[in-house]
């Protein structure tokens, strides 16, 4: 899998790499980049502005998605192998899927029109992407599409992320008679 790092690229080629041209959008969005190269994103329309948000995102940081992603689902070891089985199986102890579908059923219209839109620009860029990010050459893994549940499962995970001393505890008290009791 390992192969050397991926070959310097300009400024002006990585903003090439970024997908322009068959965009479903509803009006005029423009994507700029600042002198430190930080995007700012003006949109006629909310889910607009979400998506070309997503494809920031995918743009940037697809890789390290994909790895959030995966290891909040309890996949890790697919891709890196039996060291990080514990992890995995700490991971669904926390059991992240519990919840989703009633936060998902929580949110406002609006807010998951645009979450939708969010998650369609970052299926839209790795859908159109000429060459893969070296972390999925590496790893010798694919995209794979980003859900609502993935999105929700993964702001779970780090929501739990501050308090994984009370999670430790609470893992080992799972195997006491009354843990029930101590969940509720």
């Amino acid at each position: 899998y390992l192969r050397g790092l991926p070959s310097p690229s300009t400024l002006e080629e990585r903003l090439e790499a970024m997908p322009t041209e068959n965009l479903p959008l509803k009006g005029k969005t423009t994507i700029y980049w600042d002198e430190h190269q930080i995007p700012f994103v003006e949109a006629e329309h909310d889910t607009d502005a979400a998506f070309a948000l997503g494809m920031v995102h995918a743009h940037l940081r697809l890789g390290a998605m994909e790895m959030g992603r995966r290891v909040s689902q309890g996949r890790l070891s697919e891709i890196v192998g039996s060291a990080t089985v514990d992890v995995d199986h700490f991971i669904k102890l926390l059991d992240l899927d519990r919840a989703v579908p009633d936060i998902i059923k929580m949110m406002k219209p609006e807010t998951r029109a645009w979450t939708e839109s969010f998650l369609a620009g970052i299926n839209h860029y790795a859908a159109n992407l000429e060459e893969l990010p070296q972390e999925f050459r590496v790893l010798g893994i694919e995209p794979e599409p980003w859900t609502l549940e993935d999105y929700v499962r993964l702001g779970r995970l780090g929501g739990a992320d501050s308090n994984w001393s009370l999670w430790f505890l609470l893992a080992k008290a799972r195997q006491r008679k009354d843990w029930p009791t101590i969940w509720k």
